[in-house]
């Protein structure tokens, strides 16, 4: 699922912006998240993927 999301946000050149997110507290005020959808030429992602049982994955994608 989040790896097709994410190489479909690279075909599109389109990042979606995380749902329902209004206000960023404090804490997190050094990251940039991102409230609304942003066009932007993607050429890497990179995908990480955290389970129980110590099954963890990080996936890095290149396009062209």
């Amino acid at each position: 699922g989040e790896i097709i999301a994410t190489l479909k946000m690279m075909e599109s050149g389109v990042l979606i912006g995380t749902r329902n997110l209004e206000e960023v507290a404090d804490e997190c005020a050094g990251i940039n998240h991102l409230k609304s959808n942003v066009k932007k030429k993607i050429n890497l992602a990179l995908s990480n993927n955290f389970a129980f049982g110590g099954i963890n994955t990080s996936l890095i994608v290149k396009g062209n």
